[in-house]
Parts: C-alpha cells; structure tokens; sequence
C-alpha cells in the first residue's frame, strides 16, 4: 500500500525568511521539529500513542501522527516543496486513508501559509 501524502510547492521570497515564519509557528501548528540543516526541515505533528488509545475513529484529524519534509533547494532560491505522510510505525491506515488524507492535506496547507 502507498503512503499517504500530499506535496505542494511554495512560492516564497527567501529560503530564510521562509525558515524564519515557519520556525515561529510551529507552536501554533502544534508541530514538534525533528531534524533540521540547511536543505530541509523535518517536523511531527500528531501522536502515536493517542491513535492507539483512541483508534482512528475518535481520533482528531489534527492528531494523527504526520511527517512533513519541508526542503530549500539552493537550485530554486524563489521556492520551497512541502511534502506531508502519515507517520504510522506500527500498525495500519486501513479504514483511515480519507481522514489520513485529510489530516496530510490540512497540514500542508498550514505550512504553505507560514512560509509564505
């Protein structure tokens, strides 16, 4: 099975103020970084340990465990790629593809605008 994701690219004016808005809303996106250089950050959002709890049922879109990519290619000064998964390490998305799809979407969309 595929993963679930959604990718958009990002017009921005600069790789580092684009690094800059997105570093400051992370909070409000309820978004944890994970790794970050010069080319690309990775951030989390989400909770494993509540999908499990609670089953893709009852659980937030908002609180799926997601992976998103946000790269700054030197080659393309003038735009950063997005690119949001779901991040589920154990176990399956069966019966959950929309919400996940959903919740990989909304993000996206979330970052788009703080790098804008």
């Amino acid at each position: 099975m595929a993963k679930i994701q959604t990718s958009v690219t990002v017009p921005v004016s600069s790789h580092a103020e684009a690094k800059e808005r997105l570093k400051s809303q992370l909070g409000n996106m309820n978004a944890k970084l994970d790794k970050e250089s010069s080319e690309e950050i990775l951030l989390k959002r989400g909770s494993q340990a509540k999908m499990r709890m609670l089953g893709g049922a009852f659980i937030k879109e908002a609180d799926l465990p997601v992976l998103a990519s946000v790269v700054f290619d030197a080659t393309k000064p003038q735009e950063v790629a997005i690119t949001v998964s779901e991040h589920v390490v154990v176990g399956t998305t069966l019966g959950m593809q929309d919400k996940y799809q959903r919740a990989c979407t909304e993000f996206a969309q979330l970052l788009a605008n703080a790098v804008r």
